[in-house]
């Protein structure tokens, strides 16, 4: 591997503390494209890429690609031609509604999972535009996402509520793509985009009867899934790009209470207005989670927000309290010491399970292992004789709302006796949230 390539793979895994560059998602010749207006020597105002861009209100005949992969995209005849805006600080493509767009020739995806992050700023009335990648034979069978009769108020985190279309139908929420809104102002918008890829064209205007309205500020089309440290870095550089921030990514570590469970949601994703970090596993222990913690790179563990911990149930058991506070406090210690001055650490009480640990060690032990759960969680909560210390905020509030009273699970928000079910992941969700907003994480 060249050198250089060496450089953009290790800025790929976050790896050493070089500025983000969207190039470095390319870094082992991905196919895909990066377009970037702000980028006055990639935009040209004729189509045959002979006559630069140099001043505002120039139209724009063609736009380089500078993922490397020469995706170059070109409008189709001189009236489709976008304009290129800027006001001295931040630099887009206009886009009329009418005829503008710029389309790239055929390229071989292939029929892969692929990630796209777009910058875009709807008029007011116009479709929500994210992007769309068509066949280049037919111009049939493509895809797109957008929401009509935009309003500039967009979902935050997962946009369950997003119309989903392909060729003007609508998507079933069983097979639409995974769109997530990362900007926290809702008139210019970072998306991040789970997307399914074919050979095909990419075409930077919308399609036949949904023409986009409004400004482009940047655009990026790459067919693999990425980390989610590449996908907080490229919503960050999208952001910068187009006058906003995205979402504060939020770490979650603990286990199957909290993580994605079968049908059932994670809990960071179920908490409006974060992004997931997404290092809570099924059937993790305390010693699990942090080899999990220690294994993931230094960047990406110096760009949280925060941290929230709700790992212990898998260590209860009729031993002592004190060698899981112990497990605990190490792992506390560990994620302070390893994330930035700013990152706020949370410390989670464990879900109510008294049933569950009868029946997994019998009436007797079951009742000791209960015990030494109301031990831990008083530990938690920043009580009893070996508090745990050393964290910027404690979320308490769920495990009282989850408790049946006699503390086993409620029903209610069980799927069974040690697992929440969605409502019980929303309860677990809104006590973070209510923490996260208290230290100034989420507004």
């Amino acid at each position: 591997m060249h050198l250089s390539k060496i450089s953009l793979a290790l800025r790929q895994w976050g790896i050493g503390q070089a500025a983000f560059s969207p190039l470095s998602l390319f870094a082992f010749d991905e196919q895909g494209a990066w377009y970037d207006p702000s980028d006055l020597t990639t935009i040209f105002q004729d189509r045959a890429g002979t006559t630069p861009v140099t001043a505002d209100g120039q139209t724009v005949g063609k736009i380089l690609d500078k993922s490397g992969r020469g995706n170059h995209a070109v409008a189709p005849n001189d009236s489709s031609r976008p304009l290129y805006k800027t006001d001295g600080t931040y630099h887009w493509l206009q886009y009329d509604g009418v005829d503008d767009k710029l389309l790239t020739n055929s390229i071989s995806f292939g029929s892969v999972l692929g990630t796209s992050f777009a910058g875009t700023k709807h008029a007011t009335g116009s479709t929500f535009w994210v992007d769309y990648c068509f066949p280049a034979d037919t111009g049939t069978g493509f895809w797109a996402c957008g929401q009509s009769g935009g309003t500039g108020n967009y979902p935050d985190a997962m946009a369950s509520d997003v119309i989903y279309e392909v060729m003007g139908s609508r998507l079933n929420p069983a097979t639409r793509d995974q769109l997530y809104i990362e900007s926290t102002n809702k008139n210019v918008v970072t998306t991040s985009e789970v997307v399914t890829l074919q050979t095909g064209y990419i075409g930077l205007s919308g399609y036949a009867g949904l023409l986009f309205t409004g400004n482009m500020y940047g655009f990026i089309l790459l067919n693999r899934a990425v980390s989610v440290y590449e996908k907080h870095c490229s919503g960050e550089w999208m952001a910068a790009k187009s006058n906003t921030s995205i979402y504060p990514l939020i770490g979650d570590i603990g286990n199957s209470v909290i993580s994605q469970y079968g049908i059932y949601s994670a809990v960071v994703d179920l908490m409006a207005g974060v992004s997931g970090g997404y290092i809570a596993y099924p059937g993790d222990t305390i010693d699990q989670q942090s080899a999990k913690w220690t294994a993931q790179t230094p960047c990406l563990k110096s760009i949280y927000d925060a941290v929230v911990i709700n790992a212990g149930i898998n260590d209860i058991a009729p031993v002592s309290a004190a060698t899981i506070i112990g497990k605990l406090q190490t792992l506390v210690n560990l994620v302070s010491a390893d994330t930035n001055a700013t990152c706020k650490v949370v410390i989670s009480t464990i879900t109510p399970a008294r049933s569950r640990f009868i029946s997994l060690f019998g009436a007797v032990d079951g009742e000791a292992a209960y015990q030494e759960w109301l031990l831990v969680n008083q530990a938690i909560s920043g009580a009893g004789a070996t508090p745990i210390t050393g964290v910027d905020g404690r979320v308490t509030s769920h495990t009282t709302t989850l408790n049946d009273g006699s503390g086993s699970l409620a029903g209610a928000y069980a799927v069974d006796d040690i697992h929440p079910n969605e409502a019980g992941r929303q309860v677990i969700a809104d006590a973070w949230r209510a923490v996260l907003v208290t230290l100034g994480v989420v507004t």
